[in-house]
């Protein structure tokens, strides 16, 4: 009954992602979205099939392109941009029954379904499906490699590596991967030696395909986003808060070029801002460091992204100062952080019960947690990075309500 309650659930949040891509919400983008749909559209206008291409090579940086290069082949195939935002509904719904699937195999089925409907209830991923973002899709093959990974056959565990070589393209943590994925083949395969090699063969098959197309698009091998040096700076100077500082690219900034001495490529902007970071970070090395619990709290305090997207006057303030009038966007905006909340809470009371146990799921996506924030760290911080840890929340917050509500082990 419960598993039936949960996809019930599930379905009518699907549902309803689908009415709101087609009924509802004016059609604005964020600032990265806007990137990706004007990388897209001009690629498919200016008759390129692929990104980069040498359009791009003097832009700011080389982003996603993983994810704008599925956006140009929906584009090319007539689908327009109401076709990736129900792509992005379509990978809404693999990542429902794969975090399903993960945490049955993990936690039992009961741990399963609620996490299920805890998902399913999540005010942000009904809103999700209409920001081309790149959560979804990274998040879709992330949990689709580590699904296929833990199979028996040999074919799943290459297409796990192919799956995950996918997340890697549209978002850059393939060291994290790989240790992550080499703790689990430790646990589950013992002394086998073959699944790493499965898994390996199919990640390496797909960077290098990547590599290539690249390099027959732009003369350069590259198999994922070039974006490092811009977000380590926007951190690694004087004045750096912790936040996306964009004005370090304004004229008499710390990340202005002079583009009329020289037409710079996206890799040397990428090169000459790592330097620059670099060099700051050496010679004011706490002052870095002090900034790490300010994007920590930057990512975690809030879950106001897709809610302000859609309506930049939603403040806490402004819907304090209007309450109970503040509207459609004001009240969702409102639950939507009751819940997220709640779900911080008992994500934190899953992972320290589930820690202390030794459970061994636990204990990896514990690691998993801590390498990806770690790593988030040098970036700036921004409350919607969080929410490519959603299905780990979710299971985490199940598991802590089963151990709290049913004890079980």
């Amino acid at each position: 009954m419960l598993k039936k309650i949960s996809f019930l659930i599930f379905g009518i949040s699907l549902l309803s992602e689908i009415i709101y891509v087609f009924c509802y919400g004016p059609d604005q983008i964020s600032q990265d979205a806007g990137t990706y749909v004007q990388m897209a559209t001009s690629a498919v206008e200016k008759g390129w099939n692929y990104y980069p291409n040498p359009t791009w090579i003097h832009f700011e940086c080389c982003a996603a392109p993983g994810w704008i290069n599925q956006m140009i082949l929906l584009l090319r195939l007539g689908l327009g941009l109401r076709g990736c935002q129900l792509l992005n509904v379509l990978f809404n719904l693999g990542i429902g029954i794969l975090s399903f699937r993960l945490a049955k195999k993990w936690f039992g089925e009961k741990i399963a379904c609620i996490s299920l409907i805890l998902f399913s209830i999540y005010p942000t991923w009904i809103l999700s499906a209409r920001i081309l973002n790149t959560e979804i899709p990274y998040i879709f093959y992330l949990m689709l490699g580590l699904y296929l990974a833990l199979k028996d056959k040999w074919v799943y565990i290459v297409l796990g590596g192919v799956s995950i070589a996918m997340a890697n393209w549209i978002r850059p943590f393939l060291p994290i991967f790989l240790v992550m994925f080499f703790i689990i083949f430790a646990y589950k395969y013992k002394k086998q030696w073959r699944p790493y090699v499965q898994f390996l063969s199919g990640l390496a098959a797909s960077i290098i395909l990547i590599g290539c197309m690249t390099y027959h698009s732009i003369g350069r091998f590259e198999y994922q986003s070039l974006t490092q040096g811009t977000n380590a700076l926007m951190c690694a100077w004087d004045g750096a808060t912790g936040s996306a500082d964009f004005c370090i690219f304004d004229k008499d900034g710390v990340g202005y070029l002079d583009y009329s001495e020289h037409n710079y490529t996206y890799w040397e902007r990428n090169q000459i801002f790592l330097d620059r970071a670099k060099e700051w970070v050496m010679a004011h090395p706490w002052q870095w460091i002090s900034l790490f619990p300010k994007k920590f709290l930057i990512t975690y305090r809030s879950d106001s992204f897709y809610f302000v997207n859609y309506d930049k006057e939603l403040t806490p303030r402004g819907i304090m100062c209007s309450f109970p009038n503040c509207g459609f966007y004001g009240w969702g905006y409102l639950l939507n952080h009751a819940y997220y909340y709640i779900l911080m809470i008992l994500t934190l009371t899953g992972l320290l019960y589930g820690c202390k146990k030794k459970n061994i799921p636990i204990l990896t996506i514990f690691l998993y947690l801590f390498m990806a924030n770690g790593a988030s760290m040098v970036a700036p911080g921004m409350n919607r990075y969080h929410m490519v840890f959603t299905p780990f929340f979710v299971m985490l917050a199940a598991y802590a309500l089963c151990n709290i509500r049913f004890k079980t082990k």
